[in-house]
């Protein structure tokens, strides 16, 4: 580390990205060579217009301020060169659907005229970017990055563990996250500053003094901008045997890790990366589960969510319902060969229908997961899960026939408590009939959760849960019949609150409150505990707006409670 150069301050934005590129970019011709005639094509504002023309074709008249307050990390933009709005990483995301070959021929293009490819600028620009992501802690170890063939997803975690990455995906990806997750550029000017501190007694003079990108902890195959995107590169590449463990999305040889992702076609990136989470899977198991023609469903009557385990009677195992007769063979007594079988299977986890005759309250949460356990107890079985993503239950109800529950066997399936397998591969199914995953938007946190969630990242998985440390609550819905709340018990609750702005000596607060099944749950909100203070605006100024809450009740004589989580859950 340099002389002046702060670790805890590194922060990825859109000037510290532009800074590293400039830093990577071909030497600039001398005053001597210019006066000869040389173009001198690797000026800064150049090369930013160059790279914004990516995701806005028709930018144009960046100037030598655009390109210098940009780098620098000042101010929301110029007339010209504007990046808080989102409009730019709203195109650039649009573009990557709709021709991610196009995009990431523009990129190459532009690594090829600017980047010092020659003199290895390219390897250092990839290690500096890697160790940029590693140490800003304000990144979480599963935030994606849409870096790939056909803009797959993938993240952090994973990122910093890749030996072989395609360049202009690489950058595609790094850009797209800058624009579209990073609004307010001023967030790195404390990490520009750290880099390129003021010399002599000019102090808008600044010369680049980092050692960042030096010193890489392991070599990575730099490929991609010597290479066509091509339709026959990509069949080429589907027959190679050559695939590496830890590769991103190289032109030559895509990795397995695409191949996963298109065994799963591309339909589900939330699902993608809440498997990533599990660490410990590697990615011919990743391939297997998502590739099998059976999958396990698992009914109970007992709180699923937040909770690590599901037990079922052992009356009521795989022998109860109408598992395959081979499932029940292999696996029916449970032997150490049967459960290493059902562990391989995707799992749906769920709680009986509110309803009979397929119905089920329309707020209901299913959970898509992987089995971790199986124990044969005395009386039950215990499960063990790893929750990979939710959707919403009325689903298994609406596609019944589709997932292998018939419709008249469906009146009764999804009533009882039991653990099934069906014959069917789960993700040709959900994709078939368009079952979307649920994303959370957190919109509270209460300091009192103890997570290394960053503050300021709103979009979470399910997977994200753990993390909070709530441990099992219980969920509520309208329709239980239930006359009272108990004391320090935490519940999970999705309706309409009412968010009101209250003042206690002199101080803002929020109050939120509902009334359920004749039950008064009302609490008051930090003002500095919202994830965004559009978020708590946009709701006190509503004054109403469905949401979900996990809170923990104070005191139920007063129905006085701590809201823990509030977040709003979509599915898409």
């Amino acid at each position: 580390m340099e002389k002046g150069e702060i670790m805890d301050s590194y922060r990825l934005c859109g000037g510290t990205f532009f800074l590293l590129l400039t830093k990577a970019a071909l030497h600039k011709p001398t005053h001597g060579q210019i006066y000869s005639g040389a173009a001198d094509i690797v000026t800064e504002q150049k090369i930013l217009e160059a790279l914004f023309k990516i995701a806005v074709p028709s930018i144009s008249d960046l100037s030598k301020d655009d390109a210098r307050n940009y780098k620098s990390c000042k101010g929301k933009g110029s007339r010209n060169l504007r990046t808080n709005d989102g409009t730019a990483g709203k195109l650039l995301n649009e573009k990557l659907n709709d021709n991610y070959a196009e995009c990431h021929s523009k990129m190459k293009q532009f690594i090829n005229k600017y980047i010092d490819t020659d003199n290895n600028q390219d390897e250092w620009l990839v290690y500096a970017i890697l160790e940029l992501i590693e140490n800003d802690v304000t990144i979480d170890d599963e935030q994606p990055f849409y870096i790939g063939n056909s803009n797959a997803m993938t993240t952090k975690r994973y990122l910093l563990s890749v030996d072989r990455i395609d360049l202009p995906a690489f950058l595609l990806g790094i850009f797209l996250f800058v624009l579209t997750e990073i609004k307010d550029n001023t967030v790195g000017k404390e990490t520009y500053e750290s880099w390129c501190p003021v010399t002599g007694e000019k102090h808008d003079r600044r010369i680049f003094d980092s050692a960042i990108g030096s010193a890489p902890k392991r070599h990575i195959l730099i490929e991609g901008h010597g290479y066509e995107l091509s339709a026959k590169a990509d069949e080429a590449a589907d027959n190679s045997t050559d695939n590496c463990e830890n590769t991103i999305a190289t032109a030559k040889s895509p990795p397995i890790y695409d191949s996963i992702i298109r065994s799963a076609k591309a339909a589900f990136p939330i699902l993608i990366a809440a498997i990533n989470a599990l660490g410990s899977i590697n990615e011919d198991e990743l391939q297997s589960f998502l590739s099998q023609s059976y999958y396990q469903l698992i009914i109970t009557n007992s709180e699923i969510h937040g909770a690590k385990h599901v037990d079922i009677p052992l009356e009521r195992g795989l022998n109860y319902g109408r598992t395959p007769a081979e499932i029940k063979e292999r696996c029916g007594d449970l032997s150490k060969e049967g459960i290493d079988e059902l562990l391989s299977y995707p799992a749906i986890i769920c709680n009986e229908n509110v309803f009979h005759n397929g119905k089920t309250d329309e707020n209901q949460l299913a959970i898509l997961a992987r089995l971790t356990k199986i124990k044969k107890g005395e009386t039950d079985i215990r499960i063990r899960f790893f929750p990979l993503a939710t959707f919403f239950q009325k689903q298994l109800n609406e596609y019944a026939v589709d997932l292998g529950l018939s419709s008249g066997v469906t009146l009764t399936t999804l009533n009882t408590t039991h653990w099934t397998v069906r014959k069917k591969n789960l993700f040709e199914e959900f994709e078939d009939v368009e079952i979307p995953f649920c994303r959370y938007t957190l919109l509270y946190k209460s300091s009192v959760l103890q997570t290394d969630v960053p503050t300021n990242q709103t979009k979470i998985l399910v997977t994200d849960f753990k993390k909070f440390n709530i441990g099992c609550y219980t969920t509520v819905t309208q329709y239980m019949s239930i006359s009272h709340l108990d004391n320090d018990r935490t519940y999970r609750y999705t309706g309409v609150f009412e968010f009101k702005n209250i003042y206690v000596e002199g101080k803002r607060f929020i109050r939120m409150s509902t009334l359920w099944n004749k039950i008064y749950i009302t609490g008051d909100l930090s003002t500095e505990n919202w994830t965004s203070q559009s978020y708590m605006n946009n709701y006190a100024n509503a004054g109403s707006g469905k949401v979900t809450a996990i809170f923990k009740v104070l005191n139920y004589a007063t129905k006085s409670v701590h809201f823990l989580l509030i977040m709003e859950v979509k599915d898409e």
